[in-house]
């Protein structure tokens, strides 16, 4: 073999390890990320629908629910993020302490 077939066949291989983990990278990815998209999808059906719902009222009740979901769509995400790195802090606690 020479130097330029071992350097082409280390190559294709250096490819497909690197093909093999960016495959495994994106499924893990979008195993995290799906509950995560389904749930952004749910806050923002429920936006709208409290929006439709209160078209009915007038401009200054659709500015209140739209400020309003505003306002409880960044709490939310917040409070998810929080509980989401709560409870990575304590299963990883509850692995130390052997339960």
């Amino acid at each position: 073999m020479t130097h330029f077939e071992l350097t082409e066949a280390s190559g294709r291989r250096a490819r497909r390890v690197a093909q093999t983990v960016t495959w495994a990278e994106t499924r893990a990815l979008l195993r995290l990320a799906a509950p995560l998209t389904g749930l952004a999808l749910v806050n923002m059906a429920m936006s709208v629908t409290d929006t439709l719902m209160t078209a009915a009222f007038g401009l200054e009740a659709l500015a209140a629910v739209a400020v309003a979901s505003d306002f409880y769509s960044i709490v939310f995400y917040l409070a998810v993020g929080c509980i989401g790195g709560l409870m990575q802090t304590l299963d990883s606690l509850s692995f130390i302490a052997g339960r």
